[in-house]
């Protein structure tokens, strides 16, 4: 906790005066809130305020017969040099004994403090620098009991007074180890690992992941054999990875999604983490599909396909994980989670400010119970120390069911969210020794504020959810004493607490979830695309990675990101828009048909990057032209095919005919193109019976002509015939002789 406390002259006076007034028992004793918080003093002219911080109280654990050492920093961003005339060092003499008394101390309220030590000596702070103040107690000197019910923790403050009287304090908290053997209580921290918003709108599109695998060329294959996003960021692998790797340690439940479980180097991470003993990885639904949001718009099935699928995915990868447990989101209702066990969930975590232990009480109730799904059934479920979860993710609440959103909160830093985290365990512990409750803390999904300002994806290094004070606060908690490492589906198994809880709201409107519009166009767009990727010799290529993208749009993650989920899938429709408006049949002139049976052409034209195999059907609505034929072609990359039509007319006229492109099962793809034709049928035969008549009237012009050159003549007779040739013979002897 990072605050600055400026006194004027006038305070500090009040402040001495005030000191005379207790009582000589309580001499080294006096209030905190009598310094008040007023505005930087006027003689410092300053950029920024002056501020002290406890940035270290050693060990966080502190042994009774241990010296206490304590460091703080003094930090000068004015234009000025500080000088530091007194430092103090204070703690509380007693062990606060309910959580209120805690949140009280670190919000800056009344509490008496024992000086421990004062360092008196001027320290000059320059312009824009900064020092550190050590401060070193013996446990002689400490005087704190080492009995069995002075263990837990105590305040602590810094106290930082300035040459011209202003004052700087910041508090902390030490806590005391046990000095007897306790029995402990289990305890497991749920770190959901999942993808950011913008990691995932920074994913490419899907044209841009087709440009990159079909290229902007006319050819018809795939420019690369892999069908995986070629743009793929690795930036939420790569993080979480990293993550994993630092959470491996005992009492972490880690809840993955498990399509990150595909990569090599998080299932070698994943591997070694459930190797580890005390440690659980569950997973979420596939992309951490917004269960809720499915159910809400009557999904059901989507959503158990969800569960179904990041199973098998996580199955696939060979780490060992938890499939039947669900890590339920901020503003859960009923409803989600009477579906979720009648899909085989068989444990449920949820927010325990959703589900606050009812009736007064001293103690803070088990994490164990059962939830009821209906006056005859419930079940298990693990209910989240918000207090607790809150000051892990560095933010201080009022009190146990206060939203960490609020108004009233407070940041801590990493020190303060440590030793706050291990306060409240100590605390709880204290409250019933013989009563050991089970204790489960929660860190946020990516987004979704519930416990804390911040998530392990945005966390800065100065940050308590920066994944190596994580870690640290993590460590300190499990090693405890009076802690048992534990996990969520060991912690299942214990007895529930027979504490009664409020039950959660049948229905809950989550801000930010998925509309039925906005499913509905995830679900058009990807039917259409695959419509048209079936036509392809390789159909995988294009719906692997458009489904790959339609179940991220299902994630929870979203909800925090409207605007670029809303981006993403009107991407998605404008994709499936471009597949089916690509294949169409070109606009023609009026064909002429002067045949009762022949081949109508028509050219089918295509500006998918691949080949695809359709079929052409004509439909005439006129009973002269019957075309009932479909005819299969395959339509070239971003080109034309010229396909022949068989039909047959029954009589002539202007008819028109509509050409529709349909799949080999007959669904029709893109709008039809009315083709004009003018058939003249009837032509055919009238030009038969033309050319037979020519022919016949050939014939007879020929006949006639024949009769018209006249008779033969008379026979003549053999008797003749025979005179005659015998007076030829005669004749030529008397010719030669002449010669």
């Amino acid at each position: 906790m990072k605050r600055s406390i400026v006194l004027t002259s006038l305070l500090a006076t009040s402040l001495i005066v005030s000191l005379t007034q207790i009582p000589e028992a309580q001499a080294e004793e006096y209030t905190a809130a009598t310094t008040g918080i007023s505005a930087p003093s006027e003689s410092l002219e300053s950029s920024g305020t002056p501020s002290v911080e406890i940035v270290d109280v050693g060990a966080p654990v502190h042994q009774m017969d241990a010296d206490l050492n304590v460091t703080a920093t003094v930090s000068n961003p004015t234009a000025g040099a500080l000088v530091i005339t007194e430092s103090t060092l204070s703690a509380q003499s007693w062990t606060p004994n309910s959580r209120a008394r805690l949140f009280s101390f670190m919000r800056g309220e009344d509490a008496y403090l024992t000086t421990e030590e004062v360092l008196s000596d001027d320290v000059t702070v320059p312009a824009g620098a900064s020092t550190t103040l050590s401060f070193h107690v013996t446990a002689e000197d400490l005087n704190w009991e080492n009995t069995s019910t002075q263990w837990g923790p105590r305040g602590l403050e810094v106290d930082v007074t300035l040459q011209d009287q202003t004052v700087l304090t910041d508090r902390s908290l030490v806590v005391l180890a046990p000095n007897y053997d306790v029995d402990p209580m289990p305890a497991t921290v749920v770190v959901p690992l999942t993808a950011t918003a913008q990691e995932l709108a920074d994913e490419p599109e899907l044209s841009t992941i087709l440009t990159s695998i079909y290229g902007t060329s006319s050819t018809s294959s795939p420019t690369t054999s892999s069908t995986e996003p070629v743009l793929e960021s690795q930036a939420a692998t790569d993080r979480i990875t990293h993550e994993l790797k630092a959470l491996t340690t005992q009492g972490v439940t880690a809840v993955i999604d498990p399509s990150i479980l595909t990569n090599d180097d998080v299932k070698i991470a994943a591997n070694t983490f459930t190797g580890t003993s005390g440690t659980e990885l569950a997973i979420t639904p596939l992309y951490d599909a917004d269960i809720q949001s499915l159910i809400a718009t009557g999904h059901k099935q989507l959503a158990q396909d969800s569960l179904a699928q990041g199973a098998r995915t996580a199955a696939d990868s060979g780490v060992a994980v938890t499939t039947n447990l669900a890590l339920l989101t901020p503003n859960t209702d009923q409803q989600t989670v009477s579906a979720l066990a009648s899909m085989g969930v068989s444990g449920v975590v949820v927010a325990g400010n959703e589900v606050p232990a009812t009736g007064y009480r001293y103690y803070t109730a088990s994490g164990r119970f059962d939830l009821p799904l209906d006056s005859s059934s419930s079940i298990s479920a693990l209910a989240t120390d918000s207090a607790m979860s809150a000051a892990l993710a560095g933010v201080l609440v009022d009190d146990d069911e206060t939203a960490a959103t609020s108004e009233t909160t407070q940041n801590l830093s990493a020190l303060d969210s440590r030793q706050t985290v291990l306060a409240l365990s100590a605390i709880t512990y204290r409250e019933r020794p013989s009563d050991s409750r089970a204790t489960v803390l929660a860190l946020d999904r990516n987004g979704l504020a519930a416990y804390g300002m911040s998530t392990l994806a945005t966390a800065t290094s100065d940050d308590a959810l920066d994944i190596s004070n994580l870690q640290g606060t993590i460590s300190a908690l499990m090693s405890a004493p009076w802690v048992e490492a534990s996990t969520a589906s060991k912690i299942l198994t214990l007895t529930p607490a027979a504490d009664e809880r409020d039950a959660l709201k049948e229905t809950v409107s989550a801000t930010g979830a998925l509309t039925n519009e906005e499913l509905t166009s995830i679900e058009d767009a990807t039917s259409a695309i695959s419509l048209v990727a079936g036509l392809s010799a390789t159909p995988r290529t294009i719906t692997d990675p458009a489904n790959t993208i339609a179940s991220q749009l299902y994630s929870t993650v979203w909800r925090s990101s409207e605007r670029a989920r809303l981006s993403r899938i009107q991407s998605l429709l404008d994709t499936a828009n471009y597949f089916t408006s690509s294949l169409h049949v070109m606009r023609s002139s009026t064909i002429r048909v002067v045949s009762q049976q022949t081949e109508l052409p028509v050219h089918v034209t295509s500006t998918l990057p691949f080949d695809v195999g359709v079929t052409l059907k004509l439909d005439s609505r006129d009973t002269r032209l019957e075309a009932d034929k479909i005819v299969a072609v395959t339509v070239p990359a971003r080109s034309s095919a010229r396909v022949m039509v068989p039909i047959e007319a029954k009589g002539s006229g202007n008819i028109k005919v509509e050409a529709k492109i349909l799949t080999p099962n007959g669904t029709q793809i893109g709008s039809a193109q009315d083709i004009e034709i003018r058939v003249r049928a009837d032509w055919e035969n009238i030009g038969t019976l033309i050319v037979a008549i020519l022919i016949a009237l050939v014939l007879v012009v020929g006949i006639i002509r024949s009769l018209k050159r006249g008779r033969r003549g008379s026979p003549i007779e053999p008797e003749k015939f025979k005179a005659l040739r015998q007076s030829r013979a005669a004749v030529a002897p008397s010719s030669s002789a002449d010669g």
